[in-house]
């Protein structure tokens, strides 16, 4: 965070590149980064913010999460999930839509109107902007699979596979995938798998279980965490109204860190951390630096727990993680943060009830 503060800069955060436009303040030339946070809150300063940039690029820096303890700065690859530079993650990318000659294709797929000019960096990007727009995401694999395809033959073959045949040809394929997929569906015996729940912690330990929801319509987000006992008790509950953050993903690793500070708060020295994110939940059993976006913030939230005497983190699908779901969608009631002790709001009562039974 010691970075000198420099007007007309870019803000290289994820997935925004976007340019700092507005004009510099006398006497604030100077600044750095640090400058801008608050040193006691360890929250940006909003009023600073306020004075010095427009309304855009506040709304951007804001949604820039910070960590509550010093964190080294680290320098990371943007354009991978990991945070890690790979030469596979830019080809890939640029053969499947960084390629000008795939301009005709994507703008002839009306159904999924993409268009070069949206700013996605990776295949994830934009498989996620396709998911949170509602389109047609099998569609969507389907063209990424025929110009692949279409790539290797031409590689490998000396046959010619015309550009504007992907487009065509993709479709078809998914139409026929759709009703083999119909035939095997009617064919197939119905299938009841077991119901996913939420399990205790052993005898005289913690479980926390935690969750995170965006609310794009009123550029906020939610966390939710609930501590229970090996009985199934609630020992400590809460739900969090934070702003946006620039991508979805880091909800996940906000709650999981709210949640990690929320435990040694009400005095937990050992205790199973739990969520549904695969990845956040990987990211946190390894003891290697995380070059993600987010790897800062749940490093901080670790850092805190070195003196701690045990922590598990454990893995659970959305279904056995409820009332940390529930507990997050309520956090859009509220004004900054919650806590229930020894209980949880009363609406919910019945969901930890399901959860023990």
């Amino acid at each position: 965070m010691e970075n000198r503060l420099e007007f007309g800069m870019m803000l290289g955060c994820p997935p925004w590149n976007i340019q700092v436009l507005s004009n510099p303040v006398t006497s604030f030339e100077d600044m750095k980064v640090n400058d801008l946070i608050d040193p006691v809150s360890k929250q940006w300063d909003a009023g600073l913010l306020q004075g010095l940039f427009n309304s855009q690029e506040v709304e951007l820096i804001m949604s820039i999460p910070l960590c509550h303890t010093y964190i080294e700065d680290k320098l990371i690859w943007p354009y991978t999930y990991s945070g890690n530079y790979t030469v596979k993650s830019e080809s890939e990318f640029h053969a499947l839509w960084e390629c000008s000659a795939l301009t005709s294709v994507w703008n002839s797929v009306l159904e999924l109107r993409l268009h070069h000019d949206q700013n996605v960096h990776t295949v994830s990007e934009l498989i996620k902007l396709i998911h949170d727009e509602g389109k047609d995401i099998n569609l969507l694999a389907m063209i990424l699979w025929t110009m692949w395809y279409r790539r290797n033959k031409l590689k490998t073959t000396n046959e010619d596979y015309p550009v504007s045949q992907v487009s065509t040809n993709a479709k078809q394929a998914l139409t026929e995938y759709h009703h083999a997929n119909q035939v095997i569906t009617l064919q197939s015996p119905i299938c009841t798998c077991p119901r996913v729940k939420w399990s205790p912690p052993p005898a005289k330990n913690f479980k926390v279980n935690f969750d995170g929801a965006t609310f794009k319509e009123i550029r906020k987000a939610g966390l939710g965490v609930v501590i229970r006992n090996s009985l199934g008790q609630p020992i400590a509950s809460l739900s969090k109204l934070v702003n946006l953050p620039y991508s979805s993903d880091i909800v996940e690793v906000m709650a999981a860190a709210r949640a990690i500070y929320f435990a040694q708060e009400i005095g937990l020295n050992s205790f199973i951390l739990e969520g549904d994110s695969e990845a956040v939940i990987k990211c946190l059993r390894s003891d290697d630096d995380s070059f993600s976006p987010f790897g800062h913030i749940l490093a901080a939230a670790k850092a805190t727990t070195e003196t701690s005497c045990c922590i598990l983190f454990s893995h659970i699908r959305r279904l056995g993680n409820s009332v940390a779901h529930n507990l997050t969608k309520h956090a859009r009631h509220v004004r900054g943060f919650l806590v229930w002790m020894e209980d949880v709001p009363p609406h919910l009562q019945a969901i930890l009830s399901a959860d023990n039974g």
